[in-house]
């Protein structure tokens, strides 16, 4: 009960901040001005280090927080407030945007990605020229654990939110069972 609420939280902060640096690397991809990203000259890294992080590490004792990544977090706690603040209601129109807006995603960037130079060669190279021999590899194999764990921690909230659902006298055990 209260664990589960608590690492729910933990997970709900964790991945807020992750949101809050995508936003920040979104946002500025439209630069008008320029008309170019900030990163076009292959500084992927240092722009993410210099202008979303600047240029802080952990070990630093002076931890500066980017004013962009706060707000940008600000703004993505406000959105799942809004989400949420209303309860069923809220939650069932979020639900009917969320669930077609990654598949709309993915069809328009295959779309796009299928009539850039060289979609071919890339089709040719992942799907058909593919290196099985990186199955062998265990590197792999613990990254992948690692990408589905984390995928599962994204649920607990909202496994949470089911169970609060069910009835006292619900038998859980039932449940389990036929899952």
């Amino acid at each position: 009960g209260v664990a589960t609420v608590i690492a729910g939280f933990i997970v709900a902060v964790y991945n807020v901040i992750i949101l809050a640096w995508n936003g920040v690397y979104f946002v500025s991809s439209f630069d008008p001005i320029k008309n170019e990203v900030p990163w076009d000259d292959g500084e992927v890294e240092k722009f993410v280090t210099d202008y979303v992080l600047k240029n802080t590490t952990i070990a630093d004792n002076n931890m500066v927080v980017s004013g962009r990544v706060l707000l940008a977090a600000l703004v993505f706690w406000f959105l799942i407030f809004f989400c949420v603040f209303r309860s069923l209601r809220s939650i069932g129109a979020v639900v009917k945007i969320l669930a077609l807006l990654p598949v709309a995603v993915l069809i328009g960037l295959t779309v796009r990605g299928v009539f850039l130079d060289g979609a071919v060669d890339g089709f040719k190279k992942y799907l058909v020229q593919w290196n099985a021999t990186m199955l062998e590899n265990t590197e792999v194999w613990a990254d992948a654990t690692g990408h589905v764990l984390y995928s599962l921690t994204l649920c607990v909230g909202v496994m949470t939110s089911y169970a609060s659902f069910n009835h006292r006298s619900q038998n859980i055990a039932i449940d389990k069972n036929l899952i």
